[in-house]
């Protein structure tokens, strides 16, 4: 109510069950418009590149005049371009420096209703009809990051010595190899003669 009477605001979010985000609306009754946003947050891995096709992959068939706007770490100032522009040339939205990309804000604005009644044209209907499109163009196609499972380290093979290569390849315990090779080895010794 405070909202309405200081900034001629309504908002509310909406809580859907197994979606990406929240669905956030906003109608301003000042500009006669709604503002239908979800929030997203960004893959924790990887670069900001990477993490603009991650986004950009799920929004193929996204409407192009859905402004997207990347928030980036420690900065108040946040990167927004509309999504056919992201399409044409992703780097509009890559933050300078390398720094990272934390979260996606999307968001679509229409026209607000003019009736006061609840047919076609209200009020009522402008608002949920941009709810409904937003949900069926935008929200219902985002998937939430979720980081990969861990991965098991591969466990170094032992080195095998000489004689257990051998004793493998002829088909014979390796402490047998070892007897022969020392049994080799003094038949090779020259015999001393006796004095």
């Amino acid at each position: 109510m405070d909202s309405l009477v200081s900034s001629a605001l309504l908002y509310a979010d909406l809580q859907i069950p197994n979606v990406a985000g929240p669905l956030s609306l906003s109608a301003d009754l000042r500009s006669r418009q709604v503002i239908v946003s979800t929030s997203i947050d960004a893959p924790r891995e990887g670069t900001s590149k990477g993490r603009v096709s991650w986004l950009l992959r799920q929004l193929q068939a996204g409407p192009d005049d859905l402004k997207v706007e990347g928030r980036v770490a420690y900065r108040s100032a946040s990167l927004v371009a509309p999504l056919a522009a992201i399409k044409a040339d992703p780097s509009v939205i890559y933050p300078e420096k390398g720094r990272e990309i934390r979260s996606f804000v999307l968001s679509a604005t229409s026209n607000m209703g003019l009736k006061r009644d609840n047919g076609r044209g209200s009020f009522a209907d402008g608002v949920v009809g941009a709810a409904e499109d937003f949900y069926a163009q935008v929200l219902q196609k985002l998937r939430a990051w979720e980081e990969a499972p861990p991965q098991l380290k591969k466990q170094p093979e032992p080195e095998e010595s000489v004689e257990e290569v051998i004793a493998e390849l002829v088909g014979v315990e390796p402490d047998k190899i070892a007897e022969i090779d020392d049994e080799l080895g003094q038949a090779d010794e020259p015999a001393q003669s006796a004095p």
